[in-house]
């Protein structure tokens, strides 16, 4: 055993061992404090059950409706590159652009629905709600992330698309000149 063990350094221990401070109670005496309780168990009141639980549920309802979306998106894409009558790369960059457009969407449905379940299991288990709570925070952390990191890709594109657009028709207005 070392010299600083469960008590503190050299088995004496924390405090000096000359019991409670002054003027509180006597140790295992009074009522039982917040360190007591297991670390998983959180004690809700039924409103914030049920504000959870009508959380989970909204998480599921937006998570099927981009399901949805991502569905429409993927045979949007197929639809339109099948029907153009242009070259093969228009139809290869339809169809790809359904695609990516519908996996990134059902992959951001998914992690949502993954959210809603552990915010569920919060509410209805008994014994492990800081780990639900901490899975259901950390996978709505990973889908606002992805939705600000789609956000800034996808305002940085439309700028440079806006930016080659008004350079090609400069270049062709200097033309007509």
């Amino acid at each position: 055993m070392s010299d600083f063990d469960a008590n503190g350094p050299g088995g004496v221990p924390f405090g000096g061992g000359f019991g409670a401070p002054p003027g509180g109670p006597p140790p295992g005496a009074g009522a039982a404090h917040p360190g007591d309780t297991p670390l998983g168990v959180i004690q809700f009141s039924p409103e914030e059950e049920a504000t959870i639980r009508q959380m989970a549920r909204f998480m599921n309802i937006s998570a099927f409706l981009m399901v949805a979306g991502s569905v429409l998106s993927i045979l949007g894409g197929l639809a339109k590159g099948l029907m153009v009558h242009a070259q093969g790369s228009v139809m290869v960059g339809q169809i790809c652009g359904g695609l990516f457009g519908g996996i990134v969407i059902g992959g951001l449905a998914f992690v949502l629905m993954q959210g809603a379940k552990a915010f569920r299991d919060v509410v209805d288990s008994d014994g492990s709600d800081q780990d639900h709570l901490a899975k259901g925070l950390d996978k709505l952390k990973i889908y606002f992330m992805a939705k600000g990191i789609l956000t800034i890709l996808l305002t940085l594109l439309a700028c440079c698309a806006f930016i080659v657009a008004i350079a090609v028709g400069a270049g062709m207005a200097s033309r007509f000149h």
